[in-house]
């Protein structure tokens, strides 16, 4: 069912983000060398952030988030996740392949100068696990480099919706975040040179995600503890 009522929309963000917020609250989680910047009051630079879209949940609740926006799409199920992103200190620009995407691009090439910026390369409507190439376009036109965000989580539900789940981590289990290093696209690429290093960034997220996954299983270091949610 869709609402199309801004404030039932918020209401219901409202909700939502109480709940995961106590879900996280109760987690163990490791991001270290992970998030780079997006976790600090003062980063130095700025990054786009690549996460999928089932493990969303993950990298934004993990730990307060600074001078991040996302992109959101216009679609009215969207209205559900900008109403909660906005909760969460995260500004929002709407848009998406299909509906308000030059626009979008537009205003992040504008927000790229101060705020990092995070996006679910896969959305809004998939194939699941399937990176698009506008992503790698908005980091060819400003030099903002991308980070690919690798997740995993030791016990989890997953959640089926109509092109993907949803994985949210059980209570007091453990999730991991770890992130590649800054990956510099090239300015002014061709169509082909896009779907290339699209096709090169597909591979770095697919191996973030395996580092994510190994570390469920490493030994953690007695003076390196793990942490607990914000």
């Amino acid at each position: 069912m869709k609402i199309r009522s801004r404030f039932l929309n918020r209401c219901l963000a409202i909700v939502a983000v109480g709940i995961v917020r106590g879900l996280f609250a109760t987690l163990r989680r490791d991001h270290r060398d992970s998030v780079r910047g997006v976790y600090c009051r003062d980063p130095q630079g700025q990054y786009i952030y690549l996460a999928w879209h089932d493990c969303l949940l993950l990298p934004m609740f993990t730990s307060r988030c600074f001078h991040l926006a996302g992109l959101v799409s216009r679609h009215a199920d969207g209205g559900y996740l900008a109403e909660a992103m906005q909760l969460i200190d995260v500004a929002v620009v709407r848009g998406s392949s299909s509906r308000g995407g030059a626009q979008a691009i537009r205003k992040m090439m504008d927000l790229v100068e101060s705020m990092h910026i995070v996006a679910t390369p896969d959305g809004p409507r998939g194939p699941r696990r399937r990176l698009k190439p506008g992503v790698i376009f908005l980091a060819s036109q400003t030099g903002c480099p991308i980070i690919a965000v690798g997740c995993a989580a030791a016990n989890a539900w997953r959640f089926p919706g109509r092109w993907t789940d949803l994985l949210i981590p059980k209570p007091f289990s453990r999730i991991v975040l770890r992130a590649s290093e800054p990956i510099f696209v090239p300015p002014n690429l061709s169509r082909d040179q896009l779907q290339q290093m699209a096709a090169e960034i597909q591979l770095e997220m697919e191996r973030m995600e395996r580092v994510a996954e190994q570390a469920l299983d490493a030994e953690v270091p007695e003076d390196q503890p793990l942490e607990r949610a914000a």
